[in-house]
C-alpha cells in the first residue's frame, strides 16, 4: 500500500497575496506553505525546495489566482514530468508542480538567474534529461497585471540561457528597440566567449 503524496505550495516572494490560498477548498491537499525572503529568483526557488517536506512542489507566484483546474493537474502529474504553464513562447514557471525526486534530477534551478528565463532554463534542462513537460492550459491560472520593467540583467540572463541551451535564433535579436538587441547580443558574445555550456 503506497502512502499519500504530500504537497509543498511555494512562493518565492514575502508577499503571500495568491487569491486562493486561504481556501480550504483548494488547499485541499497542500500540506504546508512556505515563502522566501531570499534574493534572486534561482536561489529563492532552490532555498524553498530544501526547506519543504513535501513529495510534491508546487510553485506560485504572488501575483495569480489559481483557479480550481489546476489543482487537478497537479492532482495527475507523472513521477517524471514537470507541469508549466503554457506561455507565449515557452512554458512558464507562473504555477508549477514537479515530484521531489524529478527536481532533484533535473538539478534545481540556476542561481546565476536572478530576475529572468528561470522558467526557460528549467524547461530546457528537463528536455534535455529527457523529462516530460505538461503545459497547463493558461486560463487555469489568472495573473494579475502589473507593470515589470525588463532590465538590462533581463536581457542578459536570456542570452546565458539560449548559449547554455544552444538555442540561439535570429528571432531572439529581432527586436523593436535596438538597445534589447544589442544587449542580447553582446551577452550572447560574452557567453559563448567564457564557454557556459551545459
Amino acid at each position: 500500500m503506497t502512502h499519500p503524496l504530500s504537497y509543498s505550495l511555494l512562493i518565492p516572494t514575502i508577499k503571500n497575496s495568491i487569491k486562493t490560498t486561504d481556501d480550504p477548498l483548494l488547499l485541499w491537499k497542500i500540506d504546508e506553505v512556505f515563502t522566501s525572503k531570499v534574493k534572486g529568483i534561482g536561489k529563492a526557488r532552490n532555498e524553498l525546495a530544501a526547506r519543504a517536506t513535501g513529495d510534491v512542489l508546487v510553485y506560485a507566484d504572488d501575483d495569480i489566482m489559481i483557479q480550481t483546474d489546476a489543482w487537478i493537474y497537479v492532482e495527475n502529474l507523472p513521477p517524471r514530468a514537470v507541469l508549466m504553464v503554457q506561455g507565449r513562447n515557452h512554458p512558464i514557471s507562473r504555477f508549477m508542480a514537479v515530484h521531489r525526486d524529478t527536481f532533484e534530477e533535473i538539478g534545481g534551478f540556476d542561481e546565476y538567474l536572478t530576475r529572468n528565463a528561470e522558467d526557460y532554463d528549467f524547461y530546457m534542462t528537463a528536455l534535455r534529461k529527457g523529462i516530460q513537460v505538461i503545459e497547463m492550459p493558461s486560463y487555469c491560472i489568472t495573473h494579475i497585471p502589473h507593470e515589470k520593467r525588463l532590465k538590462t540583467r533581463d536581457h542578459l540572463e536570456s542570452a546565458y540561457t539560449r548559449v547554455k541551451h544552444r538555442t540561439i535564433t535570429l528571432r531572439f535579436f529581432v527586436q523593436k528597440n535596438p538597445v534589447i538587441a544589442i544587449t542580447r547580443l553582446l551577452g550572447v558574445v560574452y557567453y559563448s566567449l567564457n564557454g557556459y555550456t551545459p
